[in-house]
């Protein structure tokens, strides 16, 4: 079924060449899914925000509270709204709109409502993100716990954003751009690797280096050794 409403911005395809300002087309894009998201979601309450691609451990996005400010007027801040590009080579483009919708959710609630401490999702900040179909969930999936510690949720099928994310990809919106180092490496497992010490049989030269290396001694030129 058509949409009775048009894309009320630009939308930018795979198969597009690269344009010469990848800031622009970047950013637009973001900006492009706030200002449908505010209107359609939010009745165009939420001001505006500074919306950036920022690498934080372990987070999909965030939102920080007035953490720009003017340099030319005095007491006027902005609150940033964040994605993670280096999480974005596993995420779909529904999950950054997602993560764009849940902070524009913080966003509501640190000027028309009252804040948790912290990343803490309190009962109206989840009955607000259930109000347009984001579900609070400790575990992103039914039946999980609505309030707490956790950082997101999940997208109610049929539901107010269900279907204005449906509408936003019908356009092929997408972010260009992702982290390149994270896309090609493994990722750390964050635990340390163990360390062996070796010896030199000679002088007692002591080193420390993974197990199974092949360490020599410069002074003596012999095959250094773990302890039998």
């Amino acid at each position: 079924m058509e949409s009775k409403h048009s894309p009320s911005f630009v939308l930018h395809s795979t198969n597009d060449k690269v344009t010469d300002a990848p800031t622009e087309m970047q950013s637009s894009g973001l900006q492009a899914a706030f200002r449908l998201i505010n209107e359609r979601l939010f009745d165009g309450n939420l001001p505006d925000c500074m919306l950036t691609m920022q690498r934080r451990r372990n987070s999909y996005g965030y939102m920080s509270p007035a953490k720009f400010e003017s340099r030319h007027f005095e007491g006027r801040t902005l609150d940033e709204i964040a994605i993670n590009p280096a999480k974005m080579p596993d995420m779909s483009n529904t999950a950054i709109l997602t993560t764009l919708t849940f902070n524009m959710c913080r966003v509501w609630q640190e000027h028309f409502g009252t804040p948790g401490r912290g990343r803490y999702i309190n009962q109206q900040l989840a009955d607000k993100m259930e109000s347009i179909g984001l579900i609070s969930s400790d575990t992103q999936k039914v039946g999980g716990a609505r309030t707490g510690q956790h950082t997101g949720g999940y997208v109610l099928p049929g539901g107010p954003l269900d279907q204005l994310i449906d509408e936003i990809l019908a356009g092929d919106w997408e972010l260009e751009f992702q982290d390149r180092v994270t896309k090609n490496c493994e990722p750390s497992s964050g635990k340390k690797e163990n360390r062996t010490t070796y010896k030199c049989s000679i002088c007692h030269l002591t080193a420390y280096a993974k197990p199974k290396a092949n360490l020599v001694c410069g002074n003596c030129n012999v095959t250094m050794s773990p302890p039998s």
